[in-house]
């Protein structure tokens, strides 16, 4: 999944979801809460736009998705429970022309009792179920393919989903809504653990030339949503190469297929990104990298690809052939990768920096590995190359994946890797 999405943010956020810490995803949230809008930050709404809001609540998000339509188009709000009174849900439908619709969205028209939990939202992905002492709410539930055509809607540009659970039974009931009219998609995906991977892959699998992303908006692990965006309503740079238009790096694809022994499954790939070929590669590079003895190198990492913060290229080069590649470091002096790192023993980080604007980016270089700062780095210069070297001693994942990140000096183009090498050290 996290090869499928289209920038570093993305995968940063996903992973700190399924992998962070506490105070890691608290930090997250702090630096974006009151800066973007859940639903319309990546919604690219245009005035005009037709909305569809499943999932509606109290309605606190209608606001932010009038503001991108300038109060143009039309906006479907879905929802089974009637809105509390003097919400935005119970105020703005009648000021804006908004069309309110108590239905819930499912994959076929039926009435299921679902339970209700303490604010007072269906479980959407609980039908027949019922909590003791809880009140349970009978739910008028049917296609958004049905709901779309009985109201007579031409276009359909955003579907925000909220909808406790349910989205994957919606997503079936909206496959002819998608196919014409190639909306984007706003997606919540933590409802349940499992729907952090199932609802990207169905999607990735399902949805030609879109673009993926992830934002999270909670300091809990709560709030992540799934965007979707067709190439054709992102702007013109983002479109082209149809692995781009896929949400990956052409080039780190090829890389890493290079790295994995398999060049020649470029050619096909180019023609007809497959995740499940994608998953199969990355598989078979995880499994060299865990064989690799201790002491011996293992595979050089690409810190982020395709990240428009990071300038260059990155990917770097030992032996004969000396292609200096790079990228820069972000102009907030850190990168961060999640990997399946055996704990039990000692490990040895070794960062080479093809560029350092000034003394600064080596006084303040630091390693974090699961939320500890690594003591006792080491400068070194090897063929030209200066490195920051640091040996990691045992531990303990906070999840089942270890979180590495780099800091260094802060600023535009002040820093940049020209490759990590990774190695897992003897006694």
């Amino acid at each position: 999944m996290t090869a499928g999405l289209a920038d570093r943010e993305s995968r940063e956020s996903y992973g700190l979801v399924l992998y962070g810490s506490p105070e890691e995803l608290l930090e997250q949230f702090l630096a974006r809460v009151f800066r973007v809008a859940q639903y319309a930050e990546l919604g690219r709404l245009r005035p005009g736009d037709v909305v569809v809001n499943a999932g509606v609540a109290d309605g606190w998000d209608i606001p932010f998705l009038l503001a991108g339509t300038r109060g143009i188009g039309r906006h479907l709000l879905l929802d089974p429970t009637t809105p509390p009174p003097g919400s935005p849900a119970d105020r703005l439908p009648e000021v804006f022309g908004l069309e309110p619709m108590r239905v819930g969205l499912w994959d076929r028209e039926e009435t299921l009792v679902f339970p209700v939990d303490e604010a007072g939202m269906v479980v959407g992905n609980r039908p027949g179920e019922a909590d003791p002492g809880r009140p349970t709410a009978s739910v008028r539930c049917g296609r958004l393919d049905d709901v779309v055509a009985a109201a007579g809607v031409e276009q359909v540009d955003l579907i925000k989903m909220d909808i406790e659970g349910a989205e994957p039974r919606a997503l079936d009931g909206m496959t002819e809504t998608i196919d014409r009219f190639r909306p984007t998609l706003a997606v919540c995906i933590y409802h349940r653990p499992e729907h952090m991977w199932e609802i990207p892959a169905a999607l990735m699998g399902r949805l030609s030339n879109y673009r993926f992303e992830v934002r999270h908006y909670s300091p809990v692990r709560f709030e992540c949503v799934l965007y979707a965006t067709p190439v054709e309503r992102l702007p013109a740079a983002a479109r082209g190469d149809p692995l781009a238009a896929a949400g990956l790096d052409p080039r780190a694809v090829r890389r890493a297929l290079e790295v994995a022994g398999l060049a020649d499954e470029y050619p096909p790939l180019l023609g007809s990104p497959s995740p499940d070929r994608l998953a199969a590669v990355g598989a078979r590079v995880g499994a060299a990298l865990a064989a690799v003895p201790a002491g011996e190198r293992m595979t050089e990492i690409d810190l982020s690809p395709a990240d428009p913060d990071l300038l260059g290229w990155g990917w770097g080069w030992d032996g004969a052939d000396r292609t200096a590649t790079w990228r820069w470091v972000g102009p907030d002096g850190r990168v961060s990768w999640f990997l399946a790192l055996d704990r039990s023993v000692p490990h040895r980080v070794r960062i080479f920096l093809h560029h350092a604007e000034n003394q600064a980016a080596f006084d303040v270089a630091e390693l974090n590995v699961d939320g500890k700062d690594v003591p006792g780095r080491v400068f070194g210069q090897l063929d030209g190359r200066y490195f920051i070297e640091w040996d990691v001693p045992p531990g303990r994942p906070v999840s089942g994946h270890s979180r590495l990140q780099f800091r260094t000096a802060a600023g535009l183009r002040q820093v940049a890797v020209a490759r990590l090498v990774l190695s897992r050290a003897a006694g």
